[in-house]
């Protein structure tokens, strides 16, 4: 029988529609609000549609002396249509006989159903999803080119319908920026950043020994610990207003420890004789940039990493 398959042309169609409105207080603050409706339309994948509702809220504060600050929250709402996970793999046969004769030798009387019924794990991005999302904004600028920004963000997401899988995360983020204007010409920038996101998964061991009930399950949790910081110097109009010059160091130190949880029904042999090693991350970058115009039309960049 035929078996001839073909790379499939995946496909991607966006459509957008924003509402926004906002209101003018006393005293200098402005309450924002808006909902915003993103459809995504995609060939040749698991999930056909997805419809994804975003309301927001914001309350802001500025022009009153050196502070400035805004509140936020952010509730989205992710659904998709039918998760049919083996349709990208089915969508290769060009033989519709071939697709019934695997269908049938699977015991599939129904091929839509069966394809529907498949296993409970679903790809997190395009899976449905609930997310809540606060953000706390900060600034100072008392004068003498002299601005301080903090941020402070947390989040939480669960999927609904994943029982395996990704099955929900939540996490925060804290950011301190201080930078210094000596004047148009000259600025430097120093800056903080510690980041903390959980996300949790869960698998599930099938075999004659563990059986198939939740007590085979395997639990992992996984949390990312990010601390960043960084400095930077530009300059501009150096050499009669023909050179900007620039550095930036950025230094990444990252942690991961994993928790794991398994199910009684697992073999021992099969469990982890100790808790997995932490996940460890490292990175400095030190970044030279460099302009000079040679004349009104021509400039020459120079860059080294």
């Amino acid at each position: 029988r035929e078996k001839m398959r073909t790379n499939v042309a995946r496909s991607r169609r966006t459509l957008q529609l924003t509402l926004d409105a906002s209101y003018r207080l006393p005293g200098g603050r402005t309450l924002k609000a808006g909902i915003e409706q993103e459809q995504i339309h995609r060939t040749f994948e698991s999930v056909e549609r997805t419809d994804e509702t975003t309301y927001r809220l914001a309350l802001r504060q500025g022009g009153t002396g050196a502070w400035s600050g805004s509140v936020g929250y952010d509730h989205m709402t992710r659904r998709g249509t039918d998760y049919q996970y083996n349709a990208p793999y089915l969508a290769t046969y060009t033989s519709p006989a071939y697709i019934a004769a695997l269908a049938t030798a699977n015991g599939c009387t129904n091929l839509l159903a069966c394809v529907r019924l498949g296993p409970l794990q679903q790809k997190f991005f395009l899976a449905d999803r609930d997310r809540d999302r606060g953000r706390l904004l900060l600034g100072y600028a008392p004068g003498g080119g002299i601005t301080l920004q903090t941020r402070f963000d947390v989040n939480s997401d669960r999927y609904p319908d994943s029982p395996y899988g990704v099955t929900g995360g939540e996490g925060w983020s804290l950011g301190v920026d201080l930078s210094y204007a000596l004047d148009d010409n000259f600025e430097a920038t120093v800056y903080f950043t510690l980041d903390r996101q959980r996300t949790q998964e869960r698998n599930r061991q099938v075999n004659a020994a563990a059986g198939s009930g939740a007590l085979a399950d395997w639990e992992n949790t996984f949390t990312d610990r990010t601390a960043t910081a960084g400095f930077g110097l530009h300059r501009r109009r150096l050499f009669g207003g023909r050179l900007e010059a620039g550095v930036d160091f950025v230094a990444v130190r990252g942690r991961t420890p994993i928790s794991t949880i398994v199910g009684s029904a697992v073999p021992a042999g099969q469990n982890p004789a100790t808790p997995f090693p932490d996940l460890r991350y490292s990175s400095d970058t030190v970044q030279f940039v460099a302009r000079y115009a040679l004349d009104r039309n021509d400039t020459v960049n120079i860059g080294y990493v």
